[in-house]
């Protein structure tokens, strides 16, 4: 994956080499050369091709009354306008065909991506640097491969998840957006990553890693929605068994994450708690018990339905010879876990701690 260059640097490639020398004398500095030289740009453009250029200054206005948190989606949108209108007709139509993939297990999913990528085979053919074009043909290829994933198809997964990665590469060079590319792409490696898991270890983290870049570049680019990048980061950790790392990104989740999004909360707050349920095993496995049994009681709190750390938790008493607190917690366990959790286990297990209290 190529590198990713600073804000000041890209803008000015958008606007031109000599942003470039401006670029050098540090980001605020660029920023403002930037918007001078793609002010008149587009002017001259504008121009061309309407008689009202007000609307692209007072655009430009919006975008220079915070220098400090610039960022080149607030120049492109401007520049994207002047896209023919029928290339953004096609685009639309393969957005609501993208937008009806609901399930990978829906028997028409191939029929509906096919016709996704024909209306932006027809887009390209109008125009070949829409960025929009590249971006919603990485997301329909990326669909495609998880259509493949679903019906065990994982060589012809891996050919499209490429195709999807070719096309957000290619998006980056010309979509307003790009945290939306860079968000996307990072999926994109998390399933590329997902197949090779069982089959080749090495390029899995590798594609984990670049994951976790696109992430960041996302975060950097200001997406929308941080609490997902940082949930993302957090899974990716996870599957690396780097659970420190993985609890550090879930918290920053539910710390960006907005309090009535109770759904994407909760979620966060499981996974977490699975992630406290590992480190306090590892502990556990290490005879490391005082530590463990914290990492097992902030699973709970996290999820306190989670029966496996409350188990853990008896187990943890027992081995620390805190007998009365492992039958309490076992009774917990027995008065409030599902009938599917192996319940006869705990009985014979809070059972013997009822013993060595006698």
């Amino acid at each position: 994956m190529k590198s990713k260059e600073p804000v000041s640097i890209r803008a000015a490639k958008i606007t031109g080499d000599s942003t470039i020398k401006a670029a050098k004398i540090g980001a605020k500095g660029a920023i403002i050369a930037a918007i001078i030289i793609a002010l008149a740009s587009l002017i001259k453009m504008q121009n061309k091709n309407t008689e009202n250029p007000e609307i692209v200054i007072e655009s430009f206005e919006n975008s220079i009354q915070d220098s400090n948190n610039f960022t080149i989606p607030s120049i492109l949108p401007d520049i994207e306008k002047f896209h023919p209108q029928e290339a953004y007709n096609h685009n639309s139509n393969a957005k609501k065909l993208l937008d009806r993939i609901i399930s990978m297990n829906d028997k028409d999913i191939q029929v509906t991506i096919d016709m996704v990528i024909n209306e932006l085979d027809k887009s390209h053919e109008i125009d070949d640097e829409f960025g929009e074009t590249y971006y919603f043909y990485g997301v329909a290829y990326y669909k495609k491969g998880d259509y493949y994933v679903a019906i065990n198809d994982f060589s012809k997964a891996v050919t499209a998840y490429n195709d999807s990665l070719y096309h957000f590469d290619k998006s980056e060079s010309f979509y307003s957006h790009i945290s939306n590319t860079y968000f996307d792409k990072g999926k994109t490696y998390i399933a590329l990553g997902d197949v090779y898991l069982k089959r080749d270890s090495e390029k899995s983290k590798d594609c984990y890693q670049k994951a976790i870049d696109c992430f960041k570049s996302s975060l950097i680019a200001k997406y929308g929605f941080p609490e997902n990048v940082y949930f993302a980061i957090g899974n990716i950790y996870y599957k690396l068994e780097d659970y420190q790392s993985a609890i550090e990104n879930y918290s920053s989740a539910l710390e960006t994450a907005n309090d009535k999004n109770k759904p994407t909360r909760k979620e966060i707050f499981f996974c977490r708690s699975e992630t406290y349920f590992m480190l306090g095993t590892k502990n556990f496995i290490n005879k490391d018990f005082d530590i463990a049994l914290n990492y097992f009681i902030k699973s709970t709190e996290d999820n306190n339905e989670n029966y496996n750390s409350h188990f853990e938790i008896a187990k943890t008493y027992c081995s620390l010879e805190r007998w009365q607190e492992a039958v309490k917690k076992f009774d917990f366990i027995l008065e409030h876990a599902p009938s599917d959790f192996n319940l006869e286990f705990v009985r014979i297990n809070r059972n013997f701690a009822y013993s060595m209290i006698k």
